[in-house]
């Protein structure tokens, strides 16, 4: 399978220079016109990253010094890396504990050696889709700092004139004094918190906070120096009941002597783009028809089950029957409602911990632990 685009750029970090050889390889022959870079430790794939800007990084685990989760925790905090997905690629084969580490570490995918060159094309292609759609969400993001920006410059002196221009942003202003007290919000900022500027204003924005987020918050803006005056924080809130992502774009501004007299950020709505990037995630693992687990995860449990420690192991193997005629007289939309009513009544019918898959066509395959 080859894929024929515009040029791609890949970087491999592992610490066996053989995995970086045979990876490449791999992506070579499917990407033909692409650029692959190799690092053989963390901290010297951080140093390329940030010099190439890669499409895609391909990431293993267990590497000495530095393993592969810090360094997606340190992509993830680069704001000029961030936007780049990590594939992880390890040897811990079907480890479910190191897979949802590695997604937590902001990851996006799991590959498990040996390699399956479909998998990878499969993987490749949708770590590009996620990158393409970064690079245009960063560059609309840009384009609205770059306004903010310019309208900002003369805030100070200004502020009254321009007010109603920052209440015309779609992102939520607003300005405060370093113990978090605001001193400006626009109206994007208000109906945020659902509540009047003038009940805001005055107030600490960290106390509308959830206390267990308050810390890692206060450390986004606390932290900021001359040498790195701005940077961006993700916050997650609710509203309504439902969950709401938040990035927040942070500047301090400094007085004539060095010490910070303000600070102003931005926050724009980003659960869109996280319920895309979960969605990915999931349809990794999960049939995207019924909602079991596909049959890659099958497979995955099965070689990571099989150990003695886990025996007897009980495997109900299924199809359908009828399936082909129910197609063929009522059309392939009641085929596939049948195949959802049989997903639906196996969950129903099994434990909560079961691993139920869809397998094939109408082949359905159940692990009882």
């Amino acid at each position: 399978m080859v894929y024929r685009n515009k040029q791609k750029r890949f970087l491999l970090i592992d610490d066996v220079m053989n995995n970086l050889i045979t990876l490449k390889a791999l992506i070579l022959e499917t990407f033909p016109n692409s650029e692959v870079a190799i690092a053989q430790n963390g901290e010297l794939g951080l140093q390329v990253a940030r010099r190439i800007q890669p499409d895609v990084i391909l990431l293993d685990i267990l590497m000495p010094h530095m393993d592969g989760f810090e360094v997606c925790q340190a992509i993830k905090a680069d704001p000029e890396l961030e936007d780049i997905p990590v594939l992880f690629v390890t040897a811990l084969k079907g480890d479910k504990e190191n897979r949802l580490k590695a997604l937590a570490s902001g990851g996006e995918a799991f590959l498990t050696k040996p390699v399956d060159d479909v998998d990878l094309y499969v993987q490749l292609r949708s770590m590009l889709k996620i990158r393409e759609k970064n690079r245009n969400e960063k560059a609309e993001k840009e384009r609205l700092q770059e306004l903010v920006a310019e309208r900002t410059n003369e805030l100070e002196k200004l502020k009254e004139k321009y007010k109603g221009l920052l209440d015309d942003l779609p992102g939520a202003v607003c300005e405060y004094l370093p113990d978090s007290t605001l001193t400006y919000v626009n109206k994007a900022y208000t109906l945020l918190h659902n509540q009047p500027a003038g009940e805001l204003i005055g107030q600490k924005f960290l106390d509308y906070i959830e206390p267990t987020c308050r810390t890692r918050v206060e450390r986004g803006f606390r932290f900021l120096t001359r040498e790195q005056s701005a940077n961006i924080t993700l916050e997650k809130m609710e509203r309504q009941g439902k969950p709401l992502w938040m990035e927040w774009r942070n500047r301090a501004i400094f007085d004539e002597r060095g010490r910070v007299s303000q600070y102003y950020s931005i926050g724009l709505d980003i659960t869109e783009r996280k319920k895309s990037e979960q969605r990915l995630v999931f349809l990794s693992y999960h049939d995207y028809l019924t909602g079991l687990y596909n049959r890659r995860f099958f497979e995955e449990e099965m070689k990571r089950l099989d150990q003695p420690r886990n025996l007897p192991l009980t495997i109900v193997m299924s199809d359908v029957n009828g399936l082909k005629l129910v197609n063929d007289s009522f059309g392939h939309k009641e085929g596939d409602q049948l195949l959802q009513n049989v997903a639906d009544s196996m969950k129903r019918g099994f434990r909560a911990d079961d691993i139920i898959a869809r397998i094939g066509g109408d082949e359905f395959a159940i692990i009882l632990t």
